[in-house]
């Protein structure tokens, strides 16, 4: 199966993990690496083509246990907020975007659509209010 995938390494210390591609050890080449107490990577792989990883634990805490995790990279989680929470007509309104990508990559760009033909590239816009909408209530 093609497509991103991530891998996580780690035991009683601080964890290395290295990713490799190649036909053999003698052409291997690093696609990533990470160091952290969970060691964690994402890589794009491709049918037919070996992927090599390793892995090293810093400390023998645990009897030197190694715990790796192999999994399909879940997407990113996508988190918005907007203040004021109940603006008045003509006010600027600060939106933000707090997605995140909890696997390794970084959200690459944003696009807005206020939904009054006006939009937005910057990840955290101000716009203002042009209209109050009033819904009578029973």
């Amino acid at each position: 199966m093609n497509g991103p995938f991530t891998a996580e390494s780690s035991g009683g210390g601080y964890a290395t993990l290295a990713v490799y591609q190649g036909t053999n050890f003698s052409d291997l080449v690093m696609l990533a690496c990470s160091t952290d107490w969970t060691a964690r990577t994402s890589i794009s792989m491709e049918v037919g083509k070996t992927y090599y990883f390793q892995t090293h634990i810093n400390d023998e805490w645990d009897g030197g246990q190694i715990n790796f995790k192999f999994f399909p990279t879940p997407p990113p989680e996508a988190h918005f907020s907007y203040w004021p929470v109940d603006p008045f007509k003509n006010e600027n309104i600060q939106f933000s975007n707090d997605s995140f990508d909890l696997y390794g990559s970084s959200i690459q760009s944003c696009a807005w659509d206020f939904g009054d033909g006006r939009t937005s590239a910057d990840c955290y816009p101000y716009t203002r209010l042009q209209q109050t909408v009033i819904t009578p209530s029973s």
